[in-house]
């Protein structure tokens, strides 16, 4: 998975008929978290609000996924701890596939 502002390279795939990601040639230090919304009824509007406060964007696809840009200048200890916190209450779940090494050094710091 590529981040915003990484640099990559893809080639068209005449199987798929789309262009194809083959390989990052740079990364931009940026992550993406994805988030899944568990408990029913929930305002999803609530974390992004809170995300949103501390410098990450995020965009929705449906009321119960949205995904989360992580900038490489923000520290992501404070953004798992907030996702830590609404999952330890079942209220989401989320994953993390693509995770930048400065997001992830940010994590051994604390």
């Amino acid at each position: 998975m590529i981040a915003t502002d990484d640099i990559f390279y893809a080639e068209y795939d005449e199987t798929e008929e789309r262009f194809m990601h083959r390989k990052t040639i740079q990364n931009s230090g940026n992550s993406i978290v994805q988030v899944a919304i568990l408990e029913k009824g929930f305002d999803k509007e609530i974390i992004r609000e809170k995300l949103k406060a501390i410098n990450c964007l995020s965009e929705g696809l449906n009321e119960t996924f949205f995904a989360v840009e992580i900038a490489k200048d923000v520290d992501y200890s404070l953004v798992r701890s907030l996702l830590n916190e609404y999952e330890s209450q079942d209220i989401i779940e989320f994953a993390e596939p693509c995770l930048s090494e400065k997001h992830r050094a940010d994590l051994l710091k604390n």
